[in-house]
């Protein structure tokens, strides 16, 4: 479809990230089904943005007060302050730690490992189970 839109298409703007993405949507969503695709694709788009708050949510907790929440010494690291967080909030080049955008990638090798092992029915088939047990709530044995 954005091919169409943009009337022209390069590999150099399908990276391998793209690919991975495409994947996690198929896998976690349910593969085989509509539903399942949207679903998975809601889900993928959120993870980087729910990454992201919470990054700048512990960033801007790092400056304030006596009491630092020992999630924002577990977790993050800035250059200035603490260096044991895995989650680098000035990172710009890889290695350890690593920065906000290879963090996704990490998710999402492991939601799909996670969901191909638990749930190879994915978003859907949890979906579908929650679905089945209201449908007969009452009866339900």
């Amino acid at each position: 479809m954005w091919g169409a839109y943009a009337g022209r298409i390069s590999p150099v703007q399908f990276s391998l990230t793209l690919s991975v993405e495409f994947v996690a949507i198929i896998l976690i969503g349910g593969a085989g089904t509509i539903a399942g695709t949207l679903m998975g694709s809601m889900f993928v788009e959120l993870i980087p943005e729910v990454v992201k708050k919470l990054t700048e949510k512990l960033s801007t907790k790092l400056d304030g007060g006596l009491l630092e929440p020992l999630a924002n010494v577990l977790l993050t690291n800035n250059s200035a302050g603490s260096d044991f967080g895995p989650i680098s909030i000035n990172a710009t080049s890889p290695g350890w730690p690593m920065s906000v955008f290879l963090w996704n990638l990490v998710i999402y090798g492991v939601l799909i490992v996670a969901f191909v092992i638990f749930e190879p029915l994915g978003l859907y088939g949890i979906w579908l189970r929650f679905r089945n047990y209201w449908k007969g709530w009452p009866f339900s044995y």
